[in-house]
């Protein structure tokens, strides 16, 4: 009874604590609404913020085939291995998947341990966990935090836990509402879903504010970096207070700001507890046009496959878990440990203490209604009972680490297993009794445990119901001092009073129990990211960040610096490039790597209708082919999509081993964490790559390590159209299986480039000659991609043209074109310098100096007519180049013709001039001009 009465009082003080903010609270609304009306004009230039998963990945997954049946000569080896693969039932078949422990650590910490976790990953974690029964969710709650917060409430699993009224919310508090609501709105203003308002009380000046920053337009491109509490000076979170790092459309560049938040009410009194935002109360403009890198938290391990009610007590442990087997929890435990989502408590010896310890070191926020401890001490009498049993039966010395050594309750339970006559042990029941249990009275705690056992010596069933005496110890959770045996009798039977709790009865309320059916309340699931940008191409047509790895891995013509950017990555990065217009593809091309090399091909903008070799595919190769088609093999054995089956040649001994593997059913949970091209060589006719992967999928034995060379024809396919198929699996060798390993992702973030998509174009594909309206728009355009991270900077060269080629070949870029050309374009160079020409003329800048070569007769001439004065107000008019003299192969000075229409103080008018340039090769200005001679100049006629 002391602890009913203790709870009720405590209830009753909580309501009311609870009913006195909410009036304080209210009454400042009023007065705060001057406040609130001065807000909404400053949130309209200030805006709120929310967080953006750039992760999206998160970690893309890649793909593999197996490699035993791909082969067609392997089908019986490929039999055998299917054999070995573990049997598990259906409802478990995810269970070789990989996910993010630390999203799922967020949630299972009850949002206490999120830092650096993007919201949609927590989202996806959350979702998950309900959709395999782990948690349930209450009908009553609304935002993601109160859903979590209101999945931790009771044991899903068995619908217990404290008694709590329908309409009840979780305790949450102000400011993990003010975070949340800040993550929320990066959705909100660009217009992906309308979460956050869910976050306020309607008719606020806060609510209004909101809706009026997304209807301007001036928030889109909303992008959160972080958001945190504000800590005082002793560490502890300061009330509503949040500070954020963010970007939007009308930012100065990064921006930090804090923000305080007041309450708006709850919304209405059948909802109590329900905590919502209605006011800023101040915010602070800290810093703007910052520089800042997002830390984004990821780590993957193996799904657990503990039963859901298992996972659920590991989870829930403070509350009274009512389970058929201890055994079962502590293996969801160990599994939980072993793949990173709980931490291992060292110090701690029972698995009650390890369980609690790991729960307290990732910050498990309880937000409990009633007023009982971290620890749930039912639980770890419950491990008490199972550990003594498998003490008597010889199984285990477990039971020691509850027990105070030298104490009266430890030299007992040593006698009665020396004794030998409680072996065979069996319990039949385990109730805990915690009436006499009270968290603030002083040492030693009191506990009643009830049980029904048997053993060798018991003649049949007991039951027997003891007071425990112990104290609380942070090693193994309690002590156990003494206990004091209040009845022993014959068991005639499960009684009503505790028929709940009899095994067989929960063992069938278990096995009957559906998780429930969450397609209302689940999160909208974030497209992935190659279709995010295809779907926002009308309304985003420049996300806020861009990941430019994968922007350097699909300009650079998908070479040297692809390793490590996941597939999916490289798909949105390519896709965001046609939606820009900066890329355009053709129609002749089918798989990923013909679609990018294909648009590097030709200049789009300048010919949108396509090359003139219209038959002909990008030139490709074996190796390229065989990566690619390994890495789209996830989707395809997961059911995405079928591209993986392009790379193949139709009616192969490959194309059909694939299909095969599929149908099979033993590749689904497929991931690739890692593939490598190690050798290309020619065999028999063929061409032969050598390629090594790292994957796991349903039947591999964790996560193995294989080596499988394919092959294609020498000579390609027939017609016009070369495609690069693959043929065969010539041999596969496992390597390693049953590894760890720590998958590695490349990606880095930087603001988008916003120059013009044509001398984006130019930029990119600096071989080609490029019409531009303005050199300097290109010259823009090559200093964005260098300030935001696409390209490496060029330190060593000099003029605009050479620095383009420089970091381009620094990128590693591959051409891979139909024709032969240099990586250099001597058009764009030429047509650089004319431009520059021009600037020196007027005196805007000596960069032309760097196209002539030092002591020269064309450096001699261009410095004489500078210095005459009588080339100013230059202007170019027309500028052409003819490349029919220019041979790169050839040794010594060589030759371009300049075409240029020009106009300065004494043309007395426009004049078109052809100038034949003679010059050598230079590696810091990529053209030294030795001198020139003019052909001809006349008049000019537009």
């Amino acid at each position: 009874m002391r602890k009913y009465l203790f709870a009720l009082f405590s209830v009753v003080m909580l309501i009311g604590c609870q009913s006195g903010e909410e009036d304080t609270e209210d009454t400042s609304t009023e007065s705060d609404a001057a406040t609130g009306e001065s807000m909404e004009q400053t949130a309209s230039s200030n805006e709120e913020t929310t967080e953006e998963t750039t992760t999206e990945e998160s970690i893309e997954e890649s793909t593999e085939e197996n490699t035993s049946t791909e082969a067609s000569g392997n089908t019986e080896e490929a039999s055998s291995e299917e054999t070995t693969e573990t049997e598990t039932s259906s409802d478990q078949s995810s269970d070789a998947e990989q996910v993010n422990v630390l999203a799922t650590r967020c949630i299972i910490s009850n949002l206490g341990n999120c830092e650096g976790i993007p919201l949609d990953a927590q989202k996806a974690e959350y979702e998950r966990l309900l959709d395999e029964g782990v948690l349930g969710k209450r009908e009553v709650t609304d935002t993601f935090v109160e859903n979590v917060m209101g999945s931790h409430m009771t044991m899903h699993n068995q619908d217990k836990g404290p008694s709590i009224a329908e309409g009840q919310y979780p305790p949450s508090d102000i400011t993990i509402t003010a975070k949340y609501f800040e993550m929320e709105l990066e959705d909100y203003y660009n217009g992906e879903s309308e979460a956050a308002l869910e976050y306020l009380v309607e008719e606020t000046s806060l609510y209004g504010a909101t809706v009026a920053n997304k209807e301007s337009g001036k928030f889109s491109d909303y992008k959160l970096y972080s958001a945190k509490a504000v800590e005082s000076e002793d560490g502890e979170p300061i009330r509503g207070q949040i500070e954020k790092v963010y970007s939007h459309a009308s930012s100065d560049g990064i921006e930090r700001e804090r923000v305080s938040y007041k309450l708006g009410g709850r919304r209405g009194s059948a909802e109590p507890g329900e905590i919502h935002l209605g006011e800023i109360e101040s915010r602070e403009l800290v810093e703007t046009n910052i520089e800042y890198e997002p830390d984004i938290k990821e780590e993957y391990g193996p799904v657990s496959d503990a039963s859901p009610h298992a996972r659920e007590c590991v989870i829930k442990f403070n509350i009274e878990c009512d389970l058929d087997s201890v055994e079962e929890v502590k293996d969801a435990y160990d599994q939980y440990v072993a793949n990173g989502t709980l931490p291992e408590a060292t110090e701690a010896e029972s698995y009650p203490a390890k369980i609690d310890a790991s729960r307290e070191e990732i910050n498990y926020q309880m937000n409990r209604i009633e007023p009982v401890s971290a620890k749930s001490y039912n639980n770890h009498f419950k491990h008490y009972a199972y550990d003594l049993m498998q003490y008597y039966n010889g199984e285990s010395e477990e039971v020691l680490h509850y027990l105070q050594p030298d104490s009266e309750a430890y030299e007992s339970i040593v006698a009665n297993n020396e004794g030998g006559d409680y072996e065979n042990y069996e319990n039949h029941l385990v109730s805990v009794d915690d009436r006499v249990f009270s968290e603030t009275s002083e040492p030693p705690q009191e506990m009643i445990l009830e049980r029904v056992y048997s053993h060798a010596t018991s003649d049949g069933e007991r039951r027997n119901r003891a007071l425990y005496q112990f104290e609380l110890d942070e090693v193994s959770g309690i002590q156990i001092i003494s206990y004091d045996e209040l009845s022993d009798a014959p068991d005639e039977g499960t009684t009503e009073e505790n028929a709940e709790t009899s095994p067989e009865e929960t063992t069938e309320e278990k096995a009957s129990t559906e998780p429930p059916d969450h397609a209302e309340e689940a999160p909208t699931e974030k497209p992935t990211a190659s279709a995010s940008f295809r779907e926002q191409a009308d309304t985003k047509s420049e996300p806020d960040q861009v990941n430019v790895h994968a922007t350097r891995c699909i300009i650079s013509n998908l070479n040297d610096h692809c390793e490590n950017v996941p597939l999916d990555d490289q798909k949105a990065a390519y896709q965001h490039l046609l939606d820009e217009g900066v890329f355009g593809k053709r129609d002749i091309t089918v798989t990923f790597p013909e679609n990018v090399m294909g648009s590097h091909m030709y200049m789009h903008n300048q010919n949108p209708e396509g090359p003139t070799d219209a038959d002909h595919q990008p030139l490709s190769s074996a190796d390229i082919t065989a990566r690619y088609f390994a890495m789209e093999l996830e989707d395809y054995y997961n059911g995405e999509n079928e591209a993986a089956l392009e790379y193949l040649k139709a009616d192969s001994p490959i194309y059909e081993s694939t299909v095969e593997n599929k149908q099979s059913g033993n590749y689904k949970d497929y991931k690739l964490y890692n593939v490598e091209v190690t050798d290309i060589s020619p065999i028999e006719g063929m061409r032969a790559v050598q390629i090594e992967r790292i994957y796991s999928h349903a039947s591999s034995n964790g996560i193995e390590r294989a080596r499988t060379i394919y092959t294609r024809n020498q000579d390609g396919n027939s017609g016009p159209i070369e495609r690069i198929q693959l043929e065969t699996v010539e041999s596969e060798e496992l390597l390693e299986e049953n590894m760890d390993y720590s998958e590695e992702t490349a990606e880095s973030y930087g603001p988008p480039n916003t120059a013009s998509a044509h001398a984006r174009e130019c930029v990119l594909k600096f071989y080609n000659e490029c019409e531009v309206d303005s050199i300097e728009e290109v010259r823009d355009a090559y200093d964005q991609y260098i300030e935001n991270g696409t390209l490496p900077e060029a330190t060593e060269a000099n003029s605009y043209p050479s620095r383009i080629d420089k970091s381009r070949r620094n990128l590693g870029y591959t051409r891979r074109i139909v024709g032969g050309d240099s990586n250099r374009s001597y058009d764009n160079y030429l047509k650089n310098y004319a431009y520059d020409l021009m600037q020196y003329y007027n005196g805007e800048s000596d960069d032309v100096l760097h196209y002539l070569q030092p002591d020269s007769e064309a450096y001699e001439s261009i410095v004489a007519n500078n210095e005459s004065g009588d080339y100013r107000n230059h202007e170019n008019h027309l500028v052409r180049v003819d490349r029919n003299n220019l041979s790169i192969h050839e040794m010594g000075p060589q030759e371009v013709l300049l075409e240029r229409a020009y106009s300065h103080a004494t043309s007395d008018g426009k004049r078109r001039s052809n100038v034949l340039y003679q010059l050598e090769l230079d590696d810091a200005s990529g053209i030294q001009i030795v001198s020139f001679e003019e052909l001809s100049n006349v008049s000019f006629e537009e």
